[in-house]
């Protein structure tokens, strides 16, 4: 097989980087195959500085980090040889780095195939310049037109199956359509939005975004399609496509819970179409008519004191149609935009009367979706036990939670995911509580300097425009509390797809079982928690006091919580019941180990050694009522079985999580601890000592 070469025009001007299929490539030599963009602007190739990267991510979700060449407007990478070691799919991503800007130019996806050579060009058969290509291109054509023929059908079911996989439906409101992310040119007018974070999205998954600015909850589930908007009365839709029906009044139309409006099937009051139109409405089917439905237009600002006319226009002349009371409109979301996977970001406008309220309608939305996948995205919506109720009634079976709380992550990784440098601004005089804005404002939206109103007038000294108005704005003020900036919408979406990628491994099934056994759970990859996250697993070990099974935990680092001691490695018990799973620090260098209904000190006790700020493994298996722990170098604790019966009535119905513990009730997350927690797994069964044994072996190693 000859060498392919991969090199595509990409126009800088053109928006997201475009994604290609590679076909099906075959287990090769070194640099054998290469890929790449032409750098154009408009129709003008760009001379390229700076340098190129690639990374190939395999079947088996490990990444090769690929040189790359800058050849005038070209930027291309060489397939090293580790790209053809791991059959099926195989995604490759063509960066250009220039001084701190680092851009994806193209990806490409195909297919691994190992050949029973495993080469692709003989080290004897060396690739032919283009003078011998030439001279020989009839000899080729004929030799070949067979695996030209299978060739194709190769390329187009790669094709079908890169167009086959899921669409990422962003579902929200102004947080995902990206208010916040502004570019403001230098006369303070027509500002536009630059980004949002399903435009990061973009540039690795197909994603749309579905955000719509002032939406709350019940407005986003009609057009997603899980509570769809009902006509209260009978419509008549007459025949011309020239001529528009009176659908409904709405008043109010920033009020959410007041005035007139649309009606969902559960009589939900919906308000739509407010300051730009609802994408995923349009067009929409009422009474089995496609036509689009519209607010009417007007040169005024938008305010409470005014009604607003909806009307329905039909795409296509037709026949007439009287469509009954009760009749849903049927969005363009509702027939196209199901069976994906959809991340969620909603509440910031109301619309849920609590976090149980919330569970039930994201449940009722991944019902209706279908989705292979979900993720819910939490702000300032929810937080404290409302959060952790949140995240324990969406995690699954498989222990994915299905949240990701940027209150948790935003103040600590959110500069490094945006990709700049924790910038001297002095937020310890700020007065606000909000952890994202006190730690890391540049994420959040900038409101300006000043209060209006906002002038600009020419400076005919300097010919540039200056800012003059209402007084200056204190610095905290110039941040906000609620949008993100253009930085922010940046991290957000690189810690939605770094979830979604965790996810989608949890999901595949890859690791439901090893050499020791089927698995319950296995931690995806090592997780550096802040103190302020902590991982539930959804694996209940107690709901059914005999049930068997065998956990394994490495960790490492100084476990500290900011609420102070204790500082929690594992828990699957109510805090002072003393019965279930539990591993604590109560003061430094001091650990409880509790299993079922005993419990001992690890440190100085039967010779057991905590490696308190450092690394440590533990493998427990229980058999019944009988308990082995192999804890670092003391191997087996006691040296002998344990024998720490539950009653059935004291069966516990919790989760084990990690980097936390439940309150006494069960009902809080609470002590939630910081350190780095290398690998977790659970195991169906009561592993052999012996198995147990060469577990602890290969963690501690």
């Amino acid at each position: 097989m000859a060498q392919f070469i991969n090199i595509h025009p990409v126009d800088l001007s053109g928006g997201a980087a475009p994604k290609l299929p590679l076909g099906v490539i075959h287990q090769g030599d070194h640099l054998a195959n290469r890929c790449g963009a032409a750098v154009m602007l408009g129709k003008e190739p760009v001379q390229l500085g700076g340098s190129c990267a690639g990374t190939a991510i395999l079947a088996d979700g490990s990444t090769v980090p690929l040189t790359g060449t800058i050849d005038g407007n070209l930027a291309y990478v060489e397939l090293d040889g580790e790209c053809y070691a791991v059959e099926g799919p195989i995604s490759v991503f063509v960066k250009w780095v220039n001084g701190t800007l680092e851009t994806t130019l193209i990806s490409f996806f195909g297919t691994v195939e190992i050949t029973e050579t495993g080469a692709v060009i003989q080290p004897s058969t060396p690739i032919p310049d283009l003078p011998q290509l030439l001279a020989s291109i009839e000899e080729m054509r004929a030799a070949t037109e067979d695996a030209e023929d299978a060739a194709v059908a190769a390329n187009t079911a790669a094709v079908l199956a890169y167009e086959g996989k899921p669409t990422i439906y962003c579902w929200g409101d102004s947080l995902t359509e990206g208010v916040g992310g502004w570019i403001m040119p230098p006369d303070g007018h027509n500002a536009y939005m630059a980004y949002s974070y399903p435009a990061w999205l973009a540039q690795t998954y197909d994603a749309i975004n579905l955000g719509a600015r002032s939406e709350n909850i019940p407005a986003i589930m009609a057009r997603q399609g899980a509570d769809p908007i009902v006509l209260q009365a009978a419509l008549s839709i007459p025949a011309s496509k020239d001529t528009p029906v009176l659908v409904q009044q709405v008043t109010r139309i920033y009020d959410q819970t007041q005035g007139q409006g649309f009606t969902s099937k559960s009589g939900a009051l919906v308000k739509i179409h407010k300051e730009v139109e609802s994408p995923g409405f349009n067009p929409c089917v009422i009474a089995g008519v496609e036509g689009i439905l519209y607010r009417e237009l007007t040169s005024e600002p938008l305010d409470n004191e005014t009604t607003y006319n909806y009307y329905f226009k039909r795409l296509e002349n037709g026949a007439a149609v009287t469509a009954a009371a009760g009749e849903e409109i049927k969005t363009y979301a509702m027939l196209h935009c199901r069976k994906g996977v959809a991340v969620i970001w909603m509440g910031a406008n109301g619309g849920a009367s609590s976090a149980a309220d919330f569970i039930s309608k994201v449940q009722a939305m991944v019902a209706y979706g279908q989705y292979a996948n979900y993720l819910v995205i939490i702000s300032r919506e929810f937080s404290g036990s409302a959060l952790d109720a949140i995240k324990t009634a969406l995690t699954d079976g498989q222990g994915v939670c299905h949240v990701i709380s940027l209150m948790d992550e935003l103040p600590y990784r959110g500069y490094a995911m945006a990709g700049i440098q924790r910038k001297s601004i002095d937020t310890s005089e700020w007065s606000t509580t909000d952890p994202i804005k006190k730690n890391a404002p540049l994420l959040c939206e900038y409101l300006g300097a000043q209060n209006p109103p906002n002038v600009y007038i020419a400076d005919g000294g300097t010919g540039l425009n200056v800012y003059v108005g209402g007084n200056a704005l204190a610095e905290e003020d110039r941040y906000g509390a609620l949008h993100y900036s253009t930085w922010g919408y940046k991290a957000i979406g690189k810690l939605v797809a770094e979830k979604l990628g965790t996810m989608e491994l949890v999901r595949r099934g890859g690791h439901q079982k090893d050499a020791y056994g089927p698995l319950l759970y296995k931690l995806a990859s090592p997780q550096t928690l802040t103190g302020h996250n902590y991982i539930n697993t959804g694996v209940k070990l107690y709901d059914d006091v005999d049930k068997d099974w065998t956990l394994a935990v490495r960790w490492s680092g100084t476990p500290i919580s900011p609420e102070g001691y204790p500082a929690n490695i594992f828990c699957c018990a109510k805090d002072s019941a003393w019965k279930g799973l539990l591993y604590r620090y109560y003061q430094a260098n001091g650990a409880n180990l509790l299993f079922g209904s005993g419990a001992f000190n690890v440190n100085g006790e039967h010779n057991i050694i905590d490696n308190y700020a450092g690394d440590n493994v533990i493998v427990i298996s229980k058999d019944g009522d009988q308990y082995a722990a192999f804890i670092n170098s003391s191997t087996m604790a006691y040296g002998q079985h344990l024998t720490y019966a539950l009653d059935p009535a004291d069966a516990i119905d919790l989760p084990l999580i990690i980097g936390a513990r439940y309150s006494s009730s069960g009902e809080a997350i609470q002590y939630k601890t910081a350190f780095t927690i290398e690998d977790v797994r659970i195991y169906d069964s009561a592993l052999s000592d012996a198995d147990a044994l060469s577990l602890y072996e290969e963690l501690a190693e």
